[in-house]
């Protein structure tokens, strides 16, 4: 597998992840000591510690909460590293480009090695659009 692909399907898998609200399974693709800053500018750092973050928000199972993810670039940053760049929106911004009630957008900075098991996020800096 190309290192493109490997790192296109760590993003599949967060993505999917994310909707199912499948904590564990997005847990697994990052590093022990990993870093997440999320939208609203709360770093967490260590698997732990985004596991519970992610773990006590509210479930939600509306298709508006979905999110659709574009990667716009991916760069070599060595044999072993690479840094990808994705653009986001909830199903709300599509069907509301205008915004509305759980319409959002943003911007994802991945920062990504190749581990002995493949490819884990050592960091992802999430960004949300205003506007």
């Amino acid at each position: 597998m190309s290192v493109e692909r490997a790192i296109q399907d760590v993003i599949e898998r967060l993505v999917d992840a994310w909707n199912r609200h499948d904590w564990p399974s997005f847990g697994r693709l990052f590093t022990e000591d990993a870093y997440y800053v999320t939208g609203a500018g709360v770093r967490l750092a260590g698997r732990a510690r985004i596991l519970d973050d992610l773990s006590s928000r509210e479930a939600s199972s509306h298709e508006s909460d979905r999110v659709r993810l574009v990667t716009d670039a991916v760069k070599r940053l060595g044999p072993d590293v690479v840094v990808a760049l994705c653009s986001w929106r909830t199903a709300a911004q599509e069907s509301q480009p205008s915004g509305g009630p759980g319409a959002r957008a943003g911007l994802l900075t991945i920062v990504m090695w190749s581990a002995r098991d493949g490819w884990e996020i050592v960091a992802l800096h999430n960004t949300d659009r205003t506007g």
